[in-house]
């Protein structure tokens, strides 16, 4: 009678391995995202005391965000405001509260840096006044929305990223080394496109040996470029997103974080509201695989 019992309990136990075995294996911790960057919003109403067409987009895209399944958070990459303003910043972070889920936002240069400069210290107030889904009010932050995800915000509004925020960065990698790592911030690390002048950050250099000195999946979000490229370099992919105002397109990103992989869906949602949509698109195009694509990474550290 003992025997059978502990034969009995041991296959139990022998049940509840296997079960866990095949969950962490196959039942990855998902998490879906939103992009929005560059919407660029000039001001509080048009000529007509209507709202303007940037507005309109906005608008349009928190609602198709607010419909889509199992969503988790938006990722905003600054350049709300076309101009320097707080009044007008402040009109604008207003909006994003119409999303059902959380938002996080990293400054951009037209935020606070544009012919004229504002310190950045009213602009996190409003933030503060305005974001009540526990965003740290400063320049740079980290948080973790879901167990094996960690964020990290950075602030490129004066076009580059400063030491401090660099040692910052440094030390939240060195702690988080089995999480998947998204970075966000305005200015990109790896320019999308080849031009005559560079508007990436300009000490990118520092900053990307910093993400290869780490071999745990990290994806950076970035605009500035108003263009719509994925570059992946080993553990590391650079994503920009096209403009809201300019290509009337945002990205969804469907993340699922396995037990040795992480697997990256991104797709392409463009407004809903035709008559504002341009052509040929004010951006710059990549190809096909830049806008809807899976990416698969092997995990380093598993």
């Amino acid at each position: 009678m003992k025997n059978k019992k502990l034969i009995l309990t041991l296959l139990i136990i022998v049940f509840i391995l296997t079960g866990f075995l095949v969950y962490t294996n196959f039942c990855p911790q998902e998490l879906k995202i939103g992009h929005l960057t560059d919407i660029h919003i000039w001001a509080e109403k048009d000529d007509n005391g209507q709202p303007t067409n940037p507005e309109r987009l906005l608008y349009d895209a928190i609602n198709q965000i607010n419909n889509i399944k199992n969503f988790n958070i938006t990722i905003i990459t600054g350049d709300v405001a076309d101009t320097p303003n707080v009044e007008l910043f402040s009109h604008v972070v207003s909006i994003f509260n119409n999303l059902k889920k959380p938002w996080y936002f990293a400054l951009g240069n037209h935020d606070r840096n544009l012919g004229i400069q504002i310190p950045r210290e009213p602009l996190l107030e409003v933030l503060k006044e305005k974001n009540h889904n526990g965003m740290p009010h400063t320049r740079y932050y980290s948080f973790q929305p879901k167990k094996g995800y960690t964020f990290i915000a950075l602030d490129g509004s004066d076009y580059g990223i400063d030491d401090e925020q660099i040692a910052y960065l440094s030390a939240v990698l060195d702690l988080t080394p089995k999480d998947v790592i998204v970075i966000f911030l305005h200015t990109p690390l790896v320019p999308p496109v080849d031009s005559m002048f560079s508007h990436a950050a300009w000490n990118a250099d520092k900053v990307v040996s910093v993400l290869k000195a780490h071999s745990q999946p990290i994806m950076v979000l970035a605009g500035h470029y108003h263009a719509t490229k994925i570059i992946q370099d080993g553990n590391i992919l650079y994503v920009a997103s096209p403009s809201l105002r300019y290509a009337q397109e945002f990205r969804i990103i469907d993340i699922k974080n396995y037990k040795n992989k992480v697997v990256f869906d991104f797709d392409y949602k463009e407004t809903t509201i035709k008559e504002l949509i341009s052509n040929p698109k004010e951006r710059f195009s990549g190809e096909k695989s830049d806008e809807i694509v899976t990416i698969t990474m092997e995990k380093q550290n598993k």
